[in-house]
């Protein structure tokens, strides 16, 4: 942060400074300071003491998540996983055995996903990290992902995302 900056972050009386590398540990420190402080406004409330609960109790991820192919249910590991596509309102999983669905959104299926391991490349896309061969820049700033598998498979991969995944792996 530049001397100015920092100047004119202590007249906006700021309650806190914490750095990046942060923990977990220390952002719940900081959001306890700012909710003390009533720098927060009622409708952030809610959204703070749910942070504050995550952080309180880790999210622990599914082993097995439940998928659908024909009248069968199977119980699939996520690593087995290669993406998860939505269409026409249907969560599709894509596996090295074929086609699954679900019933959860992808949102939902996101928030059960280990974000290590899997990440959200366009709105109708997550992808399994293990699995992607190479990114290649394709036209209007998106990108092509390819997979590891046989086909050669490409999933898009937005400039939002793209931003988000080149500070996640700082590259």
């Amino acid at each position: 942060m530049h001397s100015k900056s920092l100047h004119q972050a202590f007249e906006d009386n700021v309650v806190d400074y914490p750095l990046k590398p942060t923990d977990e540990a220390r952002l719940k420190l900081t959001i306890e300071k700012v909710v003390q402080a009533g720098k927060i406004i009622e409708s952030d409330y809610e959204r703070i003491r749910k942070l504050l609960l995550t952080l309180e109790h880790p999210k622990s991820f599914l082993r097995y998540i439940p998928l659908r192919r024909g009248k069968k249910i199977v119980l699939m590991n996520p690593g087995d996983m290669h993406f998860l596509k939505s269409e026409q309102g249907v969560t599709i999983v894509v596996t090295q055995s074929g086609e699954y669905w679900t019933h959860y959104t992808l949102t939902e299926i996101e928030a059960i996903l280990d974000d290590q391991m899997f990440f959200r490349t366009h709105r109708s896309t997550i992808v399994n990290l293990s699995k992607i061969k190479e990114i290649v820049p394709a036209q209007s700033g998106v990108y092509d992902v390819f997979l590891t598998d046989a086909e050669r498979t490409c999933v898009p991969l937005s400039r939002d995302r793209a931003r988000v995944l080149r500070e996640k792996y700082d590259f």
